[in-house]
């Protein structure tokens, strides 16, 4: 203590010059590194969530093919058209279906401490109209075949 005490004023403003420099410089590092870290936290949130967007815009475009195939023909149906009608409506609804639950194994696989528990519990409710709204078309399809006005209206009613 002696020793810094018989220092010139000079000395002694360099040295704490110095230790404060030190200080400014490694808070300085630290601080860049925290940044570093979380802007490369952020870039991989942004990748992540960007595939789950892509598929989310897909499946909107494939349930809304699904509706506009039934549009299409929910005004010739009839015996000779009954096989095609279905068919066509398989093929858009397996479509939609298939994307819906590649798009709930993303959600499943980024579900961190329960994140996204309720984003997976809203695809399990669109899937499970999905499916109502697809068996629904079919029956509809049948009814009207089969000349079945007063069904035909029920199941009008419930699919729109």
């Amino acid at each position: 203590m002696k020793l810094y005490k018989n220092l010139k004023i000079r000395l002694k403003f360099i040295i704490c010059f110095g230790i404060i420099s030190i200080l400014v410089f490694l808070l300085g590092a630290m601080g860049i590194k925290t940044i570093n870290l979380t802007n490369n936290n952020y870039k991989t949130s942004i990748n992540s969530n960007n595939q789950a967007v892509t598929m989310g815009i897909e499946i909107i475009e494939d349930v809304t093919n699904l509706r506009i195939t039934a549009f299409n023909h929910v005004t010739n149906i009839n015996a000779n058209t009954e096989a095609k009608i279905k068919s066509d409506m398989k093929e858009a609804y397996d479509i939609a279906k298939n994307d819906m639950e590649e798009y709930l194994t993303i959600i499943k696989n980024k579900n961190i401490r329960g994140s996204r528990d309720q984003e997976i519990e809203i695809v399990n409710s669109i899937i499970k109209s999905l499916d109502e709204y697809y068996n629904g078309f079919l029956k509809y399809v049948d009814a009207t075949v089969e000349g079945d006005a007063e069904r035909v209206q029920q199941l009008d009613e419930q699919l729109t």
